[in-house]
């Protein structure tokens, strides 16, 4: 399953642009039934942007809380689809302005099938076993077994395999590339292969050089020397 949770008020208290206390309730649901489970994966899903949002995936990293994307779908879903649609897929949409997750996690083993208690529109309690019977995706193996929306089906190699991420020297796509790098490197390759390409040459690089030094901090900060 894929979860978009957002951050302010639901990761950590809404402190904005400040980051206020961790809500272990929340970081203990990521850590302990998504993240270590390969078949689910999160989305972080904040209106934060620029520094702020660099701020938050620092104080992400720091607590061992690693977003499978960033305001956008897995890469997964993108492959399988063939696009990106600009609303973000997920089965759960875990927001304080939504419902929240478990309000406490009182085992190493959290299960699908601890309680989940509705703030809205509802206060029955649920786990999520049984909120996942009322998703579209119930009658699938995974979400990347869905049947593929029609609009999906025509797009054309613009969307599939876009000029820009394939006209490389090494006559792979870039996605061929970044996936074999972190989110950071990843990016930062990203934006040097396409530099010119599709937006200002300029702001791609300097892009790329953000991704670098991001990447160059954190690994100052954790010790480590291999990528």
């Amino acid at each position: 399953m894929v979860f978009a949770i957002d951050f302010d008020g639901t990761i950590v208290v809404n402190k904005f642009p400040a980051i206020g206390a961790e809500i272990t309730h929340t970081t203990n649901f990521i850590r302990k039934y998504i993240q270590s489970n390969p078949h689910n994966q999160w989305v972080l899903w904040t209106m934060r942007e620029g520094e702020v949002l660099r701020n938050a995936l620092d104080w992400l990293e720091d607590h061992g809380l690693k977003p499978d994307a960033v305001n956008d779908n897995v890469k997964q879903l993108q492959e399988e689809w063939g696009n990106n649609p600009r609303k973000v897929y997920a089965d759960f949409y875990i927001d304080d302005h939504n419902f929240t997750i478990p309000i406490e996690v009182k085992s190493e083993t959290f299960t699908p099938d601890d309680p989940v208690v509705m703030v809205k529109p509802t206060k029955n309690v649920k786990t999520i076993t049984e909120l996942a019977k009322e998703v579209p995706t119930k009658n699938y193996p995974s979400y990347l077994d869905c049947p593929k929306p029609q609009h999906v089906l025509a797009k054309a190699d613009a969307v599939n395999h876009p000029k820009h991420y394939t006209d490389t020297p090494f006559g792979l796509e870039v996605i061929e590339i970044t996936d074999k790098y972190d989110f950071s490197v990843g990016n930062a390759l990203k934006y040097i292969l396409r530099a010119g390409k599709k937006n200002d040459a300029v702001e791609d690089l300097e892009k790329a050089v953000w991704y670098l030094n991001h990447k160059i901090e954190m690994m100052k900060k954790n010790g480590s020397t291999v990528l």
